[in-house]
């Protein structure tokens, strides 16, 4: 069993994972649509064959599909073969996973009774897990573009027990039942020490919406960013002030939200969107210049993301600046991972994980590397937060010292 971990190493065999997960939501979509057209109806006539249930029955945010499940175990299937006690963070219930026979290549090829191998074939490039990552699609954006990641050399021996790996295997599920399908993605983020470092993401439904294949984009920070979808051909306009992306649901008056939306003051506009991976992604290609996400996301939403962010030259912090907390789940995903058997009959042990290890209580705010170009006042990311922090106390939303908000 390895002791050290090359992140570059890791990355690779992630990003196989992530186009893993993407085939299987593809592969979920496609036998939807296919009952569908069966009934002689819209997506919504298909929808039966998602099987959706709610994890917490007040919360329509809490969507769980067949789709999750299968594309979870589909990424779990070439990391934990290739990394066996790699520490794991993940938003579906890990108690109890157990590697199939055949190792990796059995569980990236996972099917259900719901999802037949034959929905699953969509094209996808290889990626060679010791001759670098290929970006692959179009490129574009800054760092952006097929090629090659070189690991930092920081990165390239790193104690297992400093990584953990936090996997949102479908953000965006709500959005994904309602036939949102470019708000989905598959998000896979690194950790060292409790800091993001490097991520693959995963976009089943790229642009344009007929698109026939999937893309997965890789960072590392210190080496750039490899296949990011491409920026739009007219980024937005510049003088008029930043670009802020936000949830489609307008935020209450006075909340935490509605407050930080104000210091932003987002003279260039609003982009509203669905899915936290989604909105964060607005960054890198140019679309918006700062993003604001809800108290309810949690550390899986955000991980991947703020590695891109940061390897774009980005910021991200919760709304107080505070750096965002995964230290707490990625040692109860360690200690999880050494009481875990090993090799192909790896059984994933139980994840203790508790509400305020996983949530980003104190909500996310992230910019762009060009925000203080466009903002008014000229505000770095540090500027904008001691704002953001004030107004928040002013309007009843102290920070409470702990990393939340004081009740």
């Amino acid at each position: 069993m390895d002791d050290v971990v090359d992140i570059g190493v890791l990355l690779r065999v992630a990003a196989t994972a992530a186009a893993a997960a993407c085939r299987v939501i593809r592969g979920a979509h496609a036998v939807r649509m296919g009952a569908a057209a069966a009934a002689g109806g819209s997506a919504a006539d298909g929808a039966a064959t998602l099987r959706v249930r709610l994890k917490d029955a007040a919360d329509p945010q809490s969507a769980l599909t067949v789709a999750d499940e299968a594309a979870q175990a589909a990424i779990l299937g070439p990391l934990l073969a290739r990394f066996p006690a790699l520490p794991v963070v993940a938003e579906e219930d890990l108690s109890g996973w157990t590697l199939p026979p055949g190792g990796a290549a059995a569980a990236a090829a996972t099917t259900t009774p719901d999802i037949p191998a034959a929905a699953v074939a969509d094209g996808y490039g290889d990626r060679q897990e010791d001759g670098g990552w290929d970006g692959g699609g179009d490129g574009g954006g800054d760092g952006g573009g097929g090629g090659q990641l070189d690991t930092p050399p920081g990165l390239r021996a790193v104690p297992l027990g400093d990584v953990c790996l936090f996997v949102d295997p479908l953000d965006g599920t709500r959005e994904f039942v309602e036939g949102r399908l470019a708000s989905v993605q598959t998000l896979l983020g690194i950790t060292v020490r409790g800091v993001p470092v490097a991520a693959a993401i995963g976009l089943p439904f790229p642009a344009p919406a007929a698109s026939t294949t999937s893309t997965t984009a890789a960072d590392v920070i210190g080496a750039g960013v490899a296949g990011l979808p491409r920026p739009p051909a007219s980024p937005p306009s510049t003088p008029s002030g930043p670009v802020l992306a936000l949830s489609v649901a307008p935020a209450a008056a006075g909340s935490m939200a509605a407050v930080a939306a104000g210091v932003v003051s987002p003279a260039g506009g609003v982009v509203r969107l669905g899915g936290a991976g989604n909105k964060l992604l607005t960054l890198a290609t140019g679309r918006a210049h700062a993003v604001l996400l809800a108290e309810g996301t949690s550390v899986w939403d955000t991980a991947a993301p703020e590695a891109l962010v940061r390897a774009l030259g980005g910021q991200l912090t919760d709304l107080y600046g505070r750096p965002l907390r995964y230290a707490s789940a990625a040692a109860a995903a360690a200690a999880a991972a050494a009481t875990a058997s090993t090799g192909a009959a790896q059984t994933m042990a139980a994840t203790p994980l508790v509400q305020a290890e996983v949530a980003n209580a104190a909500g996310v705010v992230a910019t762009a590397a060009a925000f203080a170009t466009v903002d008014a006042a000229g505000r770095c990311h540090a500027q904008l937060v001691a704002e953001m922090a004030a107004a928040l106390a002013a309007a009843g939303h102290p920070e409470d010292g702990r990393g939340g908000v004081a009740s």
